[in-house]
């Protein structure tokens, strides 16, 4: 790889990092979860006869986004996303969107995770470890 698309590389990314600066971001296991709940009020309502004109290009859209995040998620317990969730917001060594990559490509290794994202080779390998580990005993 030359110098030109290392660069071109790092402007993108630098790019990317300025448009979602200061945007909150969470993990296909919180997508996941939110749904769940959104689903299950929609439900309720639906039970009472309270939904009203439902959107079918909304629906076709949370059913096609439900199946991709689920096909991908390893959390399925509250209790352990929130635990995550928690942990995460306690590091500050290492951006919320670093942790969430980690979150949602849940590398065993350290090797592997700097490998996956690797602007983490900057990060104290302790922390980046400890992550993982979090994130290998949160699985289901």
């Amino acid at each position: 790889m030359n110098s030109k698309t290392i660069g071109s590389n790092d402007f993108m990314s630098q790019q990317i990092d300025d448009i979602f600066e200061d945007a909150f971001v969470i993990s296909n296991a919180e997508v996941v979860f939110l749904m769940k709940k959104q689903r299950q009020e929609k439900e309720k309502l639906a039970s009472m006869g309270n939904i009203q004109n439902v959107n079918q290009i909304g629906e076709e859209m949370q059913k096609k986004t439900d199946l991709y995040v689920n096909k991908f998620n390893v959390f399925e317990q509250e209790d352990k996303i929130k635990t995550i969730r928690r942990e995460m917001d306690k590091i500050k060594e290492i951006s919320d969107r670093e942790l969430v990559l980690m979150w949602n490509l849940t590398p065993d290794t350290y090797d592997e995770a700097v490998t996956l994202i690797p602007s983490l080779q900057d990060k104290p390998e302790d922390v980046v470890q400890s992550f993982i580990d979090l994130l290998n005993k949160s699985k289901v």
